[in-house]
């Protein structure tokens, strides 16, 4: 990208003319000695610019940094905050699922407690008719033997 002073003076050698014949190659040698001194002050401010600009990008890669550490702890206390939030949430829902659950198991055991009662009165009801009837059966048994 950035050529230096002995690249430039091989690729343009017409900067550098060493004749002095005549008064012209004189000219052509000041010509040539200011020109490389431009080129020197155009190579040094080149360097500087550079500098200045991988500073620059060195900035930048440090601000980059430390607002993404910056940015990662407000993420973790956003995170922590939603993570207690969530944690109470299903505290909550937990509790009220298990005494829906255990309200929902008690209705069914009361209802099969009361349907095993209904059909212990009902057995015990016809146990108690059928002695009846065979306490009638054996009272008739009796009429039906006095009366004979």
């Amino acid at each position: 990208m950035f050529l230096n002073f002995k690249q430039l003076i091989k690729q343009k050698p017409s900067l550098i003319s060493e004749s002095k014949s005549d008064n012209k190659s004189d000219n052509k040698l000041s010509i040539s000695h200011q020109s490389i001194n431009n080129l020197k002050i155009l190579i040094d401010a080149e360097r500087e610019a550079k500098k200045i600009i991988d500073d620059a990008y060195i900035y930048r890669d440090n601000l980059r940094k430390r607002a993404r550490a910056e940015a990662q702890i407000e993420i973790e206390k956003y995170r922590a905050i939603k993570e207690e939030e969530y944690q109470k949430k299903i505290a909550e829902l937990d509790i009220d699922s298990y005494r829906t659950k255990i309200q929902s198991e008690f209705e069914i055991y009361k209802k099969n407690r009361e349907e095993e009662y209904q059909k212990k009165v009902i057995e015990i009801e016809v146990e108690y008719e059928l002695e009846l009837s065979k306490l009638s059966g054996s009272e008739s048994e009796l009429e039906s033997k006095l009366e004979s």
